[in-house]
């Protein structure tokens, strides 16, 4: 560990030196530049202890755990929107087909024969018989894709928010 050493200004104020900086110039917070003495001059200089200087930290404990919570949420946001985006947009071709116009037209192209079996399943099963129809199905999946990517922005959103309120919050 190098020893550091207090070079006096006129001012008052001392500067930490060491033994690299011997022979140079260095500026004082009042503007006047000092030389550093040579190698055997710093050492009649009064020493520091460097262990003792406390390195004085800008952030609190409640601000790194605000960080650390706004990081987190930010990963997981991400992470929730990266698995519900693509999930959601592959949902979207059931959100923009018309069910009734889609049936109407399959109905066209049958023949009085299929439409009479198409009738009599009707009949025996009901509408949904058997199980849920799938532009229903493609409807709540997307729905669910929605909020789950909503969910994920609110996430991320919140803990960018955390974030900077963490490092604005941190002391200067």
């Amino acid at each position: 560990m190098a020893v550091k050493h207090l070079l006096p200004c006129g001012c008052g104020e001392s500067l930490q030196v060491d033994a690299s900086q011997a022979g140079s110039t260095i500026p004082c917070v009042c503007g006047r530049e000092l030389e550093v003495p040579t190698l055997r001059g710093i050492r009649e200089l009064a020493e520091v202890d460097v262990a003792s200087v406390s390195s004085k930290t800008n952030w609190s404990p409640l601000q790194g755990a605000s960080f650390t919570l706004g990081l987190v949420l930010v990963v997981v946001g991400i992470g929730v929107v990266a698995y519900g985006y693509p999930r959601l947009r592959a949902a979207q071709p059931y959100m923009e087909i018309d069910e009734h116009k889609l049936y109407d037209e399959i109905l066209a192209d049958l023949t009085p024969g299929e439409l009479y079996d198409a009738w009599k399943e009707v009949r025996e099963f009901g509408l949904n018989g058997r199980g849920q129809n799938e532009f229903v199905m493609g409807r709540k999946f997307s729905a669910r894709m929605k909020t789950t990517t909503i969910v994920g922005l609110a996430l991320t959103v919140v803990g960018g928010i955390t974030i900077v309120g963490a490092m604005v919050g941190a002391k200067r």
